[in-house]
C-alpha cells in the first residue's frame, strides 16, 4: 500500500512539474513575436536624398529610428563627418582606400519596418546609389538596429532580392 502512495505522489509531482515547463515555454514563444509597425502614411512617401555637398551634420535625434537610418547613410557618404565617430556604426562604413567604391549619393525611401520585443528594429528600404559599395546600397535594403541606452545603433545592413 505504502509503494503504491510513493508510486502515484512521484506521477503527481512529474505531472506538475511538466505543466509548469509547458507554461514557461508558452510565455518565452509569445514575447518573441515581432510586431510589424506600420509607418504613418507621409513617411512612406517621402524619399530621401543625400549626396556630399548637401550634408551639414547628422540627425540629432538619437531616440529615433528613421535619424538612425539617416545618419549611416550621411556616414556612409562622408564618414570624415565629425559626428560619426560617436556613432555605434559598423566598422566598415568608415574603410578608406582605393578599392573602396564609396558612394557620394544616396536615395532612400523607407518602405516599412518592424520592432520585436527585444527592442531591436529593423527598417527596409527601397534604395539608390552611384556606386557599388560592397553591394549595400543600391536595391531593397535592410538596416538592423537595436536600441541602447545611448540611443538607436545601426548593428548591421544587407540587401535583399526582390520575390
Amino acid at each position: 500500500m505504502f509503494r503504491k502512495i510513493i508510486v502515484i505522489a512521484g506521477l503527481v509531482l512529474l505531472f506538475c512539474f511538466s505543466l509548469s515547463l509547458l507554461s514557461k515555454n508558452s510565455e518565452k514563444s509569445s514575447s518573441v513575436a515581432v510586431a510589424d509597425n506600420p509607418l504613418p502614411e507621409a513617411e512612406s512617401k517621402n524619399l530621401y536624398t543625400f549626396n556630399q555637398d548637401n550634408i551639414a551634420d547628422l540627425c540629432a535625434d538619437r531616440h529615433n529610428v528613421l535619424c538612425a537610418v539617416e545618419n549611416i547613410v550621411k556616414c556612409t557618404i562622408k564618414p570624415t563627418l565629425p559626428s560619426c565617430a560617436a556613432l555605434h556604426l559598423p566598422r566598415f562604413v568608415f574603410m578608406q582606400g582605393d578599392n573602396v567604391d564609396r558612394p557620394t549619393e544616396i536615395s532612400y525611401k523607407i518602405t516599412k519596418y518592424t520592432m520585436d520585443a527585444n527592442k531591436k528594429a529593423s527598417v527596409y528600404t527601397q534604395s539608390t546609389c552611384n556606386a557599388s559599395w560592397f553591394g549595400i546600397c543600391e536595391g531593397n535594403i535592410v538596416y538592423l538596429l537595436n536600441e541602447t541606452p545611448e540611443g538607436w545603433a545601426i548593428e548591421d545592413i544587407y540587401s535583399i532580392e526582390e520575390d
